[in-house]
């Protein structure tokens, strides 16, 4: 990729009225992105995505992974793991068939489509179902991470000029109402991706009585179940335990445990002495994982809750794997309530003697919920009543955060279908 002034950064908004003209100008730039042949887009986006795997020493693309890990803290190896994962959930034969799906019909006006600075690479989970409806799109980046999205926009309009038109990224200070009114008055439809409070202030300036469809993907958390047959299984079979601890792991470390699909806590059918058997192989896996991965530099408030809660474990007698204080903490507790992570790759095992009770256990999260790493086979009543609390996907551990974008719709929401309204 060439290293260009224009692929560095969003471009920064200061006052309304550019903003208008710039939605606009991508509405104005409909025609020609609907002329595209779906061979066309496909083979733009296929070069695009394989480029920014490649990132060869020296390009464009591995120069500002440095920049952005920096600026995300994260280790550049942790980056490029979770950089992989995404791109190629988009890049699959079953992702790139959404060019080849019958045309929709898609409302006026461009997207919107508010980014958090987290997961990094999340535009190209919004960006592959707007190309594949023909919709344009203006990506609002973060300001703690305004580099990618454009880096992703330019690359494509080079192999496709006619995309130059119909997509743009930018960025503006948060908490400016003239700004934000701006470009959701000019939108066909919001996608939003950021915490509780941020939602909420969009949902205002659009107002009560807005036609204009607003998705809103907030903070959710993910969980890990074993069954009893799964854990007798691993208990009994050195290389079945070591498997699933390295899955575990995974899924817990990748994106240093702040994805909407990180493991935060896991659920274990049995005894508390049986469940106790889990947490040195786990802590050992993510001892390995830290090694390929390091987790980024901690914040002190992070650091300080971690050293928290494992001396409050430690006070009450509970099982804690020992392992140095950044590769992560495994804590077996009795105690089902479901509590978030503190982060730093931190997950409690809480033993369950009946998996049947989970639902009542998770009811509190009703709605907060978004993946689940089984180990085992769930009945189909007791996966209904998860996916009715919000449960959008369940896989195997070790695969949890590694979805093909075409299989599978974030809290529920098919993202053709978002993009169409």
């Amino acid at each position: 990729m060439r290293n260009e002034a224009s692929d560095d950064r969003a471009r920064a908004l200061t006052d309304a009225r550019t903003l208008r003209r710039t939605m606009a100008r991508l509405d104005a730039g409909r025609p020609a992105l609907e002329a595209l042949s779906a061979r066309r887009l496909r083979a733009a986006w296929a070069g695009v995505i394989d480029e920014l795997l490649e990132a060869t020493p020296g390009s464009t693309a591995a120069t500002l992974r440095r920049d952005v890990a920096k600026s995300l803290g994260l280790s550049p190896a942790g980056l490029d793991a979770g950089l992989e994962v995404m791109l190629r959930g988009v890049r699959t034969t079953g992702a790139l068939g959404a060019f080849d799906t019958p045309r929709r019909s898609v409302a006026a006006g461009p997207a919107l489509v508010i980014l958090a600075a987290t997961p990094p690479g999340l535009a190209v989970q919004t960006l592959l179902p707007a190309l594949a409806v023909r919709r344009p799109v203006l990506f609002k980046s973060s300001s703690r991470e305004p580099r990618l999205t454009p880096l992703l926009v330019a690359a494509l309009a080079r192999r496709e000029p006619a995309l130059a038109g119909a997509l743009a990224a930018v960025t503006w200070p948060g908490g400016i109402d003239a700004l934000d009114r701006a470009a959701l008055d000019a939108a066909g439809v919001v996608i939003a991706y950021g915490s509780g409070p941020t939602l909420a202030s969009l949902r205002r300036h659009l107002g009560p009585s807005t036609r204009t469809p607003f998705v809103a993907h907030g903070p959710r958390a993910s969980l890990a179940v074993v069954t009893r047959d799964a854990l007798a299984e691993a208990l009994a079979t050195p290389t079945v335990l070591e498997t699933l601890a390295d899955g575990l792991a995974r899924d817990i470390a990748l994106f240093d445990q702040r994805g909407c699909l990180s493991v935060q806590a896991m659920y274990v059918e049995g005894s508390e002495a049986d469940v106790a058997g889990l947490a040195d192989p786990l802590g050992r896996a993510l001892e390995h994982r830290a090694e390929r991965w390091p987790p980024g530099p901690p914040e002190l408030a992070t650091t300080s809750a971690v050293r928290q809660l494992r001396d409050a474990a430690l006070m009450q007698g509970l099982t804690v794997a020992a392992l140095p204080l950044g590769h992560g903490t495994v804590v077996v507790d009795p105690d089902p309530a479901p509590r978030p992570s503190p982060g730093l790759r931190t997950v409690r095992i809480h033993p369950l003697d009946d998996l049947d009770r989970l639902p009542e256990v998770l009811s509190p999260w009703r709605g907060r919920l978004q993946g689940l790493a089984v180990a085992g086979r769930l009945s189909p009543d007791l996966e209904a009543s998860l996916r009715a609390l919000g449960v959008s996907r369940i896989a195997e551990p070790g695969s949890l955060q590694a979805p093909e974008a075409h299989a599978w719709h974030n809290a529920g929401i098919d993202p053709l279908e978002a993009l169409a309204r």
